[in-house]
């Protein structure tokens, strides 16, 4: 049944009987409780809410919303929230046979699953198997999730690079060697070394993250993009592509992604590219993304995920850039909708830059994220931190602390727009009195040359914190 068009897009599917379960509630899928709340989609947030405020459910569709601060800012925006630890596969399956009782009982009759920038491609495929939803097998999405299957799965047809499983003794036989946890998102974990010595520092800095095993990768030259498609039998159709950077050599901490400068050539190269790796893995249905390495000739696999990115890329970037609709698209699809390829369309081309400000080490204490709304170009400034949170060290997409969304006629238009934002964008922080890892009061804060910013230094568990000041030209400048 069709009841019209809606205000972006095209022909709209009765979704009145559809309830949308979307895993995770954090600030990058907001977007899609925003979209599906557009399309009369009722959601469901599903995640490890950790507050009792938290743990309310999210307000009726229609009423007013207002976003809290926090780890769970989409929960204004969903119709219901029910906790589940995403990553325990026996616990997933558990919730959704309940979820879905519950909700037949309510008088639903069709299920969807999806998610939007977080990295549970896998919690997705198992929980869409496990009610009869529209999904992607389960097993192709621990091959996309796990590394270690990644690798091996692509060694034979050429396409990862070189890498092998390490151990807590390892040594390198060649360097640099990125290392990295198997089952790991946001760059945790993940150091590129160049000496033995570093090598050692971050096999014992990967323990937190390392459960399932670490792996040990050449590291590639060049620079860094992201190549979003969405596949429908098979054929994955690129939605758009942009360029990510990093805050140093050895640290994959972004500090901002922009819509792409690659050569309209380089572009559709790159979309080939990754319609060959959606087939080498097998991967026929759904939202799919590549991260690429490229040298100047040749693109070569970092790694891919079966899910929209993160980093305000499907949420942010595309659309103001290119006035794609992502996010919209994959919800139909996830509904049971065909791609309606004019929704990825790209109706212009524009400029689109997200840039994250880097404060000094400490606890926040204050900061003004409208301060970065008054330059022209601004669209919005995001705080991801409140006040008494710990701002640094900057090892991972993790730690980031907020984000600058600016636009331009050009990129390089919404890149100034943005670095002056995050110049505007005044965050404050106290100097700790203990080490906030291990509670020892044996430290030393020392503030030295920009090309060895150590800021912070403890005696007893002998961790070093890094600083790196909110100056995002002199940033990229110097790496």
């Amino acid at each position: 049944m069709l009841i019209g068009r809606g205000e972006r897009g095209g022909v709209l599917t009765d979704f009145a009987k559809h309830c949308l379960f979307i895993l995770g509630a954090g600030p990058l899928t907001i977007r899609a409780y925003e979209e599906a709340r557009r399309l009369g989609i009722y959601t469901v947030a599903i995640d490890r809410f950790e507050t009792t405020f938290n743990q309310r459910p999210g307000p009726p569709i229609g009423s007013d919303r207002r976003r809290p601060q926090g780890s769970y800012p989409a929960l204004c925006e969903a119709s219901d929230s029910v906790i589940c630890d995403l990553k325990d596969q026996t616990q997933l399956k558990e919730t959704m046979a309940f979820l879905v009782k519950r909700k037949k009982e309510q008088g639903f009759s069709k299920f969807a699953v999806m998610t939007c920038g977080a990295d549970l491609d896998w919690s997705v495929a198992t929980a869409a198997f496990q009610i009869g939803a529209p999904g992607l097998n389960p097993a192709v999405a621990e091959r996309c999730f796990n590394k270690r299957l990644m690798h091996n799965w692509l060694d034979r047809v050429g396409f990862s690079a070189r890498a092998r499983l390490a151990h807590r003794s390892e040594r390198a036989h060649f360097f640099p060697v990125v290392i990295k946890p198997l089952d790991q998102c946001a760059s945790r974990g993940v150091e590129i070394v160049n000496s033995e010595s570093e090598l050692q520092e971050a096999l014992f800095r990967i323990g937190p993250y390392s459960k399932s095993g670490i792996l040990l990768e050449e590291y590639l030259e060049g620079s860094k993009h992201t190549c979003e498609t969405i596949v429908e039998d098979g054929d994955a159709k690129m939605v758009s592509i942009i360029d990510t950077h990093y805050i140093s050599r050895r640290y994959p901490c972004e500090t901002g992604l922009n819509s792409t400068t690659l050569s309209e050539e380089n572009q559709i190269k790159l979309g080939q590219f990754a319609q060959e790796v959606a087939d080498a893995l097998g991967v026929e249905w759904g939202p799919f993304k590549v991260d690429v390495n490229f040298d100047g000739t040749e693109f070569k696999l970092i790694e891919c995920t079966a899910r929209l990115s993160g980093g305000f890329h499907c949420q942010y970037a595309s659309p103001v850039a290119y006035g794609t609709q992502e996010i919209e698209a994959v919800i139909r699809q996830a509904c049971g909708d065909p791609l309606d390829e004019k929704l990825i369309y790209h109706r212009w081309n524009r400029g689109a830059a997200v840039r994250c400000p880097f404060t000094s080490f400490g606890r926040i204490v204050s900061y003004n994220q409208d301060r970065p709304t008054s330059v022209d170009g601004v669209d919005q400034a995001i705080m991801t931190r409140a006040i008494g949170d710990p701002a640094g060290p900057y090892r991972n997409s993790a730690d980031r602390v907020g984000f600058v969304l600016a636009h331009g006629k050009t990129t390089e238009e919404a890149i100034r727009n943005a670095d002056l934002g995050v110049k505007h964008f005044q965050i404050e922080t106290d100097d700790y009195t203990a080490c906030p890892l291990c509670g020892s009061d044996d430290i030393e804060q020392v503030r030295r040359a920009i090309d060895e910013p150590i800021e912070f230094y403890c005696g007893n568990c002998l961790e070093e914190l890094n600083y790196f000041p909110s100056r995002s030209i002199e940033l990229y400048d110097r790496f």
